[in-house]
C-alpha cells in the first residue's frame, strides 16, 4: 500500500516535461515525497492541493524540500 501510495505521489507531483527538465523534477519530488506523504498524505493524489498543503507547512518541511519551494518561488512566472 505504502509503494501505491508513492506512485500515485510521484504522477501527482510531476506535471509532463521534456526529459532533460525530467531528472530536475525526480529530484525535486524525491526531496519532497516523505515530507508529502508525512503531512499531506489526505490529499493524494490532488497536486494543488497538495501543493497547497505543503506550502502550509513550510517550517515542518525538511530542508531539501524546502528549498525546492524556495527555489519555485523565485523563479519568474
Amino acid at each position: 500500500m505504502k509503494k501505491a501510495k508513492h506512485y500515485i505521489l510521484i504522477l501527482c507531483l510531476i506535471a509532463p516535461i521534456s526529459a532533460h527538465a525530467a531528472a530536475g523534477e525526480a529530484e525535486k519530488e524525491a526531496a519532497c515525497r516523505d515530507d508529502a506523504m508525512r503531512l499531506c498524505s489526505q490529499n493524494i493524489p490532488d497536486r494543488d492541493k497538495i501543493t497547497s498543503c505543503m506550502r502550509e507547512r513550510m517550517p515542518k518541511l525538511s530542508p531539501a524540500c524546502r528549498a525546492v519551494f524556495e527555489d519555485e518561488k523565485s523563479k519568474p512566472r
